[in-house]
């Protein structure tokens, strides 16, 4: 599978269990959140931060479209899993 964004194939299987690793170290952190990144203006620009995996982002793509290259996922997909997962 090729993200839009980045470019690169990936591995679903390998996705799917670094996602649910991830997304169970989120949870540990702070179980009341489904909140999986942020975006930030750093020196005038805008950048998406990951808080999965801590990876940041000054493509306008990923930004737009909430999408960690690194995750190789889309944080509203990701919140959503979250938000199963709280309750």
């Amino acid at each position: 599978m090729s993200s839009p964004c980045s470019g690169h194939t990936v591995n679903n299987e390998n996705v799917a269990k670094l996602r649910k690793l991830k997304l169970d170290k989120l949870h540990k952190m702070d179980k009341k959140s489904n909140v999986t990144y942020e975006i930030l203006t750093i020196n005038d620009q805008q950048v998406i931060k990951c808080l999965v995996c801590g990876w940041s982002s000054y493509n306008t793509n990923d930004i737009k479209h909430l999408y960690c290259g690194h995750c190789h996922q889309w944080h509203d997909e990701l919140e959503r899993e979250l938000l199963n997962v709280h309750l």
